[in-house]
């Protein structure tokens, strides 16, 4: 290939084209077409148009934001014709990437449209503005000169990421572009002739071919929409449309497409492409083989090379049964493999990969020192060092990954790709991606993230089955499961975006001792798995590492589901470490009659993941208990809004709003159960019954608040808002309002039905909101996936589940009903209120006294939950006429279901009632209360409704009644900066009342203690004077 007679500017080649065939479509999307007459035509006039106003800026650079748009290659090619170069944006450049761009490229203009500019807020960036859909430009005929081009002139510069943060500029001279176009023409176009469309957004390289290459033919340039890669149904329906079609795109994005095909039902209207590109990333072996397993005639051809190069400068065509590789340099291009003195290394042997040739990049945009440590002279070409490890076997290049991403653990060198492999083969693992991350004392560590949409594998198991395989040096420290790998706008992993392992294990005052045996091995992965720290000991304390109630209930399920064995409250209290649990474990194994369940088909009652979709369906499912029960509080309550929960979500600095609204709006997409619908008639929750479009976000501008929004209290936030009206049966289940200010204030207010949501939700809400948008400022353009399991299921699950313990469930309550009577319970002297509006008191705790009270709970071996509870109590007793009255305590059941993680209502009310003696120690009291409490919480199962009902049977209805309410929150997620903007979540209080008097308090860094209280039952003085004493009861403990 003689390379130099490509060295004339690609526009040039196009032109000839015109000569040759002027009607012939040039660029076709979506049933819009320009021929190459007109291509030529426009992109003439809009050269001319930018010398005849730009005269200075002649060999500038010209931004372009522009989405899919016939005018995209008129854009591209009147730019270049004027002699200036452009510079690419793209929808996923978050504000400040745009700005450095912008600044380092020095660009003199921005070519974009009226509407672009405007909803992306272009117009702040100091920059000209060419709004292109401005006629003008094309009707006005301007008698200039087009430069003459020799081909070293720049034609773009594309940015990709620094290893500082700073984008870096590659700079892409005439004559680079038009000898890569040839040769994917002449070489690897010509192998299958494929139409190749253009998927790719402009700022990748693999852009190029997909755009020039067909102009280069005179063929038609097929566009399709923006983000079509990440919408295979739509893609796979054009396949079908148009045979002999080809795609270019990373591994990452082909395995999801590949595999909605292969789950599609209806494959009738569907196809795969005939030739497929791949490039950007390692092809796995096993993607590979599902590829030509589904199509075995599909010609798929593997294309190595960076942006320096670009695009490519080697390819290779894989088959079935051969080792991928990346073959041999493209014709006109050399590959070396230099070890690290820049000397050829032998066949076999390992270097760093360099590609000499005419494609190779002028350098870095403005980086000189960058530039002459990445590229190098040799002869009448540039080589470029890519900074990947390679070498040569049989003659074919193998990429054995970075050259800076090398990891030697205890000396030895380790390749993350061989343990990704391995796990790769374990049964229902999707992806697998091995990094490294610091250990104790500074040690290297390896984790493993990995995609398994259904059941689980357990940390144990995956260990056992790597060590089959693997020296235990290259086993993972850590294993993380993710719904989906993050991915980059162009598909390939963002490694940033990976969450970090739990943290390590906190100074305890005692060493970590290692596992003595499986059985302790096992129990430590549980400890690690519910506490969400990484390096336990076996001798580390439950309560030391400040395990809560709800979480001691997590790991008594997963000792259940894992070992088989029943521990209950009291036992694990009594034998709170690893260690000492491993000493009884084998003695409580479950016998026979208490294995878990199974139902017809043999699947197990106990994992419900293992039937998702079982309560799924067309004609609703039927309620869960704590539907049940919220439903009929909301129908007959005079306050339906006090069964809504409201919550806020604060944006502090300089958000992408439409970003933030489209997060929201992922959330609701899935998460069905938020957008559910009921037939109180027929007793049925329809989820998903809301197109989240039915789900307006009202926004507020901030004119409307008196002073700054974060100054608001929750009662004046509120108030400030529309009455929020829900209708169980006619309208949506949520409500989301946004209060904006002119600068960088914003507060989402959402109010969410009891019915459908609790407390925990709103963790798992912000959650999923905070990792959409950190996608979106990332440019992944991937949706955020629903979970496999619904709250349908969950529902099923517990219409399946729960009959079979009710009978003993009934006979606990009813037992312990009537010994709170017998010891004294009454509460039929206070007065019936039915739900109605009321004030409420916060006060918040120091960080010292909340540190204070998580260490008196650990001194006694109990959780903050037992602790505060029981001193509530007292406080009853000595402040109150509540001194023998039952307390309601709401409490999650979301433990007892798997996945946890779901979003939903979980919460049922169990009553408490502890015997006044006034004379009795607090500490002493406590350690009676433990195993108290902890009974109930081992019979959380019966329904609220039925414990009333069993009090009603047994006629001592009107003394186990509970008047005061004590509720004990998790806490909410910590403060977390995304882009330039920091998030909050708060559970917000409202001015409703359930009880005569009940205790809130929000766990945290920082407790926070509310009172609700019945106005005319108590006074604003009462209740200060309440907080306080029972501030310095804890203080005192």
């Amino acid at each position: 290939m003689d390379y130099l007679q490509y060295r004339k500017p690609i526009f040039n080649v196009i032109s000839d084209r015109v000569l040759n065939n002027p009607d012939k479509i040039a660029v076709e999307l979506n049933g819009q077409t320009l021929t190459y007459r007109k291509l030529e035509e426009l992109s003439d006039r809009l050269a001319s148009y930018i010398i005849a106003h730009y005269p200075q800026s002649q060999g500038g650079r010209v931004a372009v934001y522009l989405q899919a748009d016939v005018m995209l290659p008129v854009v591209l090619l009147g730019i270049m014709k004027s002699g200036c170069a452009y510079v690419p944006l793209s929808y996923f450049h978050p504000p400040e990437r745009i700005k450095s761009i912008i600044n380092d490229s020095a660009a003199f203009l921005m070519i974009s449209t009226q509407e672009l500019i405007k909803e992306k807020h272009l117009g702040k960036y100091n920059i000209q503005h060419l709004d292109i859909t401005n006629r003008q430009i094309f009707n006005s005929d301007y008698s200039v000169k087009f430069p003459e081009l020799n081909g070293n002139e720049l034609a773009y510069i594309l940015y990709t990421s620094g290893s500082t943060g700073i984008p870096k500029g590659v700079a892409i001279e005439h004559a680079c572009l038009n000898y890569y176009v040839h040769w994917f023409n002449q070489e690897l176009w010509e192998k299958t002739r494929p139409v190749l469309p253009l998927t790719s957004s402009l700022s990748f390289a693999a852009a190029v071919a997909q755009l020039y290459a067909p102009l280069l033919r005179g063929d038609t340039l097929h566009m399709l929409p923006d983000q079509i890669l990440h919408q295979p149904d739509m893609l796979c329906r054009w396949f079908a449309q148009v045979p002999g079609a080809a795609l270019y795109c990373v591994p990452t994005v082909w395995d999801e497409i590949l595999r909605y095909y292969q789950s599609a039902g209806d494959q009738g209207s569907l196809a795969l492409p005939k030739t497929l590109y791949l490039s950007g990333e390692p092809v796995p072996a096993e993607l590979k083989a599902r590829t030509f397993a589904q199509s075995p005639g599909m010609r798929v051809f593997n294309l190595y090379g960076p942006t320096e190069t670009t695009a490519n400068g080697s390819y290779a065509e894989l088959k079935a049964l051969a080792p991928v590789t990346i073959g041999q340099a493209i014709a006109g291009s050399e590959i070396m493999i230099l070890d690290e003195d820049g000397q050829p290394v032998a066949d076999g042997e390992t270097g760093e990969i360099c590609i000499i040739g005419p494609g190779v990049a002028r350098g870095y945009w403005h980086r000189k020192d960058l530039t002459r440590q990445r590229f190098f002279e040799a002869g009448h070409f540039r080589g470029h060092r890519t900074g990947d490890l390679g070498q040569i076997v049989d003659g074919q290049l193998i990429c054995l990954g970075r050259k800076d991403h090398q990891i030697k653990i205890g000396g030895v060198r380790i390749e993350p790709g061989e343990t990704e492999a391995v796990l790769l083969n374990y049964p229902g693992v999707t992806q697998a991606v091995v990094k490294t991350t610091g250990g104790p004392g500074g040690q290297t560590q390896l984790v493993a993230y990995l995609v398994q949409p259904e059941t689980q594998a357990t940390v144990r198991e995956l260990r056992n089955f790597l060590r089959a395989y693997l020296p235990d040096v290259m086993i993972p420290a850590h294993f993380i499961y993710i719904s989906q790998l993050p991915k980059l706008p162009n598909g390939k992993l963002d490694s940033k975006r990976l969450p970090a392992p739990c943290p390590l294990r906190p100074q305890l005052g005692y060493d970590c001792e290692v596992a003595q045996n499986d059985l302790e091995r096992e129990l430590i992965d549980i400890w690690e798995e519910v506490l969400q720290f990484s390096g336990l000991g076996s001798k580390d304390n439950f309560f030391d590492l400040g395990g809560s109630s709800l979480q001691a209930m997590k790991i008594r399920q997963l000792i259940r589901l894992r070992l088989y064995c029943n521990i209950d409250y009291g036992l694990f209290a009594e034998h709170p470490t690893p260690r000492e649990l491993a000493t009884i474990v084998p003695y409580y194994s479950c016998d026979d009659e208490d294995e878990p369940a199974e139902d017809g088909q043999g699947e197990s009652r106990d994992h419900p993941a293992l039937s998702a979709g079982a309560g799924s369906s067309e004609r609703g499912a039927l309620l869960s208990s704590q539907q049940r029960y919220f439903i009929t509080l909301d129908q007959i309550s005079a306050e339906p809004a006090t069964y809504q929960i409201p919550f806020k979500m604060s944006v502090k600095g300089e958000a992408d709003i439409d970003g933030l609204i489209d997060s929201l709006q992922q959330v609701l997409r899935a998460n069905p159960v938020l957008r559910s619908r009921f037939d109180l008639d027929e007793e049925l929750c329809f989820e998903g019954a809301y197109r989240v479009e039915e789900i307006a976000v009202r926004r507020h501008s901030a004119s409307m608040v008196p002073g700054p929004l974060s100054g608001l209290s929750d009662h004046d936030l509120l108030a400030l808002l529309p009455p929020c009206q829900m209708d169980l049966e006619e309208t949506p289940l949520i409500q989301i309002d946004l209060i904006s200010d002119e600068c960088s204030d914003h507060v989402f207010v959402i109010r969410v039905h009891h019915a459908v949501f609790d407390h925990d939700s709103i963790a798992l809400f912000y959650q999923q909101f905070i990792r959409q948008y950190r996608r979106i400022l990332a440019g992944d353009a991937s949706t955020l996936p629903a979970e496999s399991v619904t709250y349908a299921d969950y529902s099923h699950w517990q219409q399946m589940h729960q009959p079979g313990d009710e009978a003993q469930e009934k006979a606990f309550w009813r037992h312990t009903l009537q010994d709170y009577v017998r010891h004294g319970a009454d509460a039929s002297g206070f007065q019936v209120y039915g739900d109605q509006e009321g004030p409420y008191t916060e006060q918040v705790l120091t960080s010292a006294v909340t540190a204070h009270i998580h260490q008196a709970a650990r001194a006694q071996q109990t959780s903050p939950f037992v602790l505060m509870l029981t001193a509530f109590n007292r406080l009853l007793e000595q402040e109150t006429p509540y001194r023998q009255v039952p307390v309601g305590i709401p409490v999650s059941t979301r433990m007892q279901y798997e996945p946890s993680s779901l979003t939903g209502c979980f919460v049922n009310l169990i009553t408490y009632f502890d015997p006044a003696d006034a004379t009795e120690p607090l500490m002493t009291r406590l350690t009676k209360n433990k195993r108290r409490i902890y009974a109930l919480m081992d019979h959380l199962s019966l329904p609220y409704d039925a414990v009333i009902q069993e009090s009603r049977q047994a006629e001592i209805e009107s003394q186990v009644r509970v008047p005061v309410g004590f509720n004990f929150l998790s806490a909410m997620p910590a403060a977390e900066n995304v882009g330039e903007c920091q998030f909050t979540v708060k559970a917000m209080n409202a001015d409703y009342v359930r009880f005569d008097l009940a205790l809130t308090v929000n766990d945290g860094k920082e407790m926070s203690l509310t009172l609700h209280y019945r106005p005319g039952l108590f006074s604003r003085q009462q209740i200060d004077v309440l907080l306080d004493k029972y501030q310095m009861m804890l203080v005192r403990l």
